[in-house]
């Protein structure tokens, strides 16, 4: 009885303590689908609505072991709980949490990344929601590129991008048949694991087929090319100076172990020289050479393979008659005779356009010289007015002097004609009082004596008769002069 209340109170505590942990989550049905190439950026959806507070963001995918793909909580990326698969591959839109957008951004996308991915919003008060979205990475076709070999035939590079480290090629030919390859390169470059493989092909293959399968969800993918058929044979015609032709027939890619035959319009064997065999242009090549003496209608060339039994033709129409030897001669004639005319025209074409070149020249050589001397003879003119000018101005500068020189003169003049009128004035006036004196006293000899009154008279008489002096105009001079007393 006591066993089994212990049992009972056992059961009742441990559904007690996980009733604590559980809370009420809204899970979506149907999850969402989303597709994408390998190596690109994808987004996948979730939303919530906005609130004050922010909830936690938990990105996480279902086979994922370890770690999230993105963890938000606390407002900020928590990189220490982040999976390193997806380091630096995953963020979130920041900025546009406050509208309530939790999406999911995953760049450089890889084929691993396919699986279901859970968005969970936790909030504070214990409410979740979650968003499921089913993601699915399509691998691109393989790719196949062609490298011609000097030493012939070709080799073929498969590219399996972003297939993953697992991936596995194999060459098949037009029959299906898988063909012997090199060992498979597996590397790393733009952010996928790329695997290439390449096989080498001695004999052409009219189709060639890379396919590529992966291991783990036994995906595959096939990409055929279609390499370049063997080419017709061609055919050259050589003409001989002592007549005749030589036809030469090259085989193209058709492999060391083709077969060159040269016939006639009557489809026999001609015989013709060995065959040479070569590398050119990265395929086997076999050249053959005919001489035919005599003028032949038409010549075929017959290239056939020994494996494949594959054969082409190629005919060409020859002259009936045979051409003669001067016929090399006349040709050679006539290109030298077009080269001696093109010789011609271009030396008097030269010739021309020298003449042209020097006319011009000797024409703005004529124009720069009548510029010069109109230039020159401008400015000698100039040279001469200014010469001019300033004698001009000189003259005028003496002739101003000489005027104020000459007002100086008159102004001395008039001095003088005033000193010499008062003199005169002062000796009329001693000459009244001595004639005064005289009558008085008579003929009185100790006064006066006549024969010294008679001599001072006749000293004197020129300066009371003429009372002025003339300096050039003595008219206009004297007249202004006693006018000046007058006033």
């Amino acid at each position: 009885m006591c066993l089994r209340a212990l049992l009972l109170a056992a059961v009742l505590f441990c559904s007690a303590e996980s009733s604590v942990h559980i809370s009420p989550e809204k899970v979506n049905v149907s999850p969402v689908k989303v597709n994408v190439s390998a190596g690109g950026i994808v987004i996948l959806p979730c939303s919530f609505p906005p609130k004050d507070v922010f909830p936690t963001v938990e990105w996480s995918k279902e086979d994922l072991k370890k770690g999230f793909v993105f963890l938000f909580r606390d407002n900020r990326e928590d990189l220490e709980m982040k999976s390193p698969l997806y380091a630096s591959r995953t963020n979130l839109f920041l900025e546009h949490l406050k509208s309530g957008n939790a999406s999911l951004r995953i760049s450089n996308v890889q084929p691993a990344d396919t699986g279901t991915y859970r968005c969970m919003r936790m909030w504070n008060n214990g409410q979740q929601n979650i968003t499921k979205v089913e993601l699915f990475v399509a691998v691109p076709d393989p790719k196949i590129s062609v490298m011609p070999l000097k030493e012939g035939g070709f080799t073929l590079e498969c590219e399996a991008t972003c297939w993953g480290s697992d991936a596995k090629i194999n060459f098949l030919d037009e029959n299906g048949k898988n063909l012997t390859a090199d060992d498979p390169k597996k590397g790393y470059p733009r952010g996928c694991f790329t695997v290439q493989r390449r096989v080498t092909l001695q004999e052409a293959a009219s189709r060639v087929t890379c396919r590529v399968q992966r291991a783990d969800t036994n995906e595959t993918r096939e990409t055929q090319i279609q390499l370049p058929a063997v080419p017709d044979p061609k055919i050259s015609v050589i003409l001989l100076k002592e007549g005749g032709f030589t036809l030469e027939c090259e085989a193209t890619c058709w492999g060391p172990d083709a077969k060159i035959t040269f016939l006639d319009e009557n489809r026999k064997n001609l015989s013709a020289d060995d065959p040479k065999k070569n590398v050119s242009r990265g395929c086997y090549t076999v050249q053959r050479r005919v001489t035919l003496q005599e003028a032949a209608s038409r010549v075929t060339c017959r290239v056939q393979r020994a494996d494949t039994n594959e054969t082409r033709e190629t005919q060409i129409q020859l002259p009936v008659e045979e051409p003669k030897s001067c016929s090399h001669i006349v040709l050679v004639t006539i290109a030298v005779i077009v080269l001696v005319a093109v010789a011609v025209i271009v030396l008097v074409t030269v010739a021309v356009t020298v003449l042209v070149l020097r006319c011009r020249s000797a024409l703005v050589d004529s124009r720069w010289r009548k510029c010069c001397k109109t230039e020159q003879s401008t400015l000698t003119d100039i040279k001469v007015d200014n010469a001019e000018n300033e004698t001009i101005e000189k003259l005028q500068t003496e002739v101003a002097a000489l005027k104020s020189e000459r007002n100086k003169d008159k102004e001395t003049i008039c001095k003088l004609n005033k000193d010499i009128a008062q003199l005169t004035e002062e000796f009329a006036a001693l000459k009244q009082e001595l004639d005064e004196m005289n009558q008085q006293d008579g003929e009185s000899s100790h006064l006066l004596p006549p024969p010294k009154s008679s001599s001072l008279h006749k000293r004197l008489s020129p300066l009371i008769n003429k009372p002025s002096i003339t300096f050039g105009d003595s008219t206009e001079t004297s007249v202004s002069c006693f006018r000046s007393k007058s006033n």
